[in-house]
């Protein structure tokens, strides 16, 4: 009798030992997916941090550029000049409008990649639930993780369409900057001596 009940135990025991091993590396798996979670959202601070600071400078190039350029010569100018020089004003008054339209091309992607995105975060309205506690440590982290996945790559998905728009705004934006720059300097010598 004492023989059987040492079975039954040794049984147990191991059954138990086959249960918890089930998902042995579900603790590895978990750490891994906590500190890649922590990676998404330092990325998401990344992203909107750089798109807030080019709308800024997009913001400070209007304020800066538009008030030194004399619009109010442009008729004189075009009175004035030649041939030739009616053609340049008109060429620089054209890259100056590109360049404008560049700009808002650029804060519309810019926007794009600062403004809040419903990022998937961890279902916690489940974590008091008895039958979640009731489950083994490793079948909860094993759960943890799938739901973990799911998250990343949600949340990753979205920090590549961010990405993308704030790539393409800061491309928009340099170029942008480039060419008003361009046609400022132009306009103001061409016009600065009326």
């Amino acid at each position: 009798m004492l023989n059987k009940r040492a079975k039954k135990r040794g049984k147990l025991k191991a059954k138990k030992a086959v249960i918890q091993d089930k998902y042995p590396s579900a603790s590895v798996l978990l750490d891994i997916s906590l500190d890649e979670y922590t990676k998404e959202r330092e990325r998401t601070n990344t992203i909107e941090g750089k798109a807030n600071a080019f709308i800024s400078v997009i913001i400070a190039i209007f304020t800066i550029y538009i008030p030194i350029i004399p619009f109010s010569k442009l008729n004189i100018a075009y009175v004035t000049f030649n041939k030739i020089g009616v053609v340049c004003l008109t060429v620089a008054l054209c890259v100056m409008l590109s360049s404008i339209i560049l700009l808002i091309f650029a804060f519309i992607n810019l926007y794009k990649g600062y403004k809040v995105k419903p990022h998937l975060r961890v279902e916690f309205s489940s974590l008091n639930d008895d039958s979640i506690l009731a489950q083994s440590e490793n079948n909860v982290k094993r759960a943890l993780v799938e739901h973990y996945n799911t998250i990343l790559t949600g949340n990753a998905k979205i920090n590549t369409e961010k990405a993308e728009s704030v790539a393409a705004g800061i491309k928009y934006s340099i170029i942008a900057f480039s060419l008003l720059s361009l046609s400022a300097i132009t306009l103001i010598i061409m016009i600065g001596g009326i």
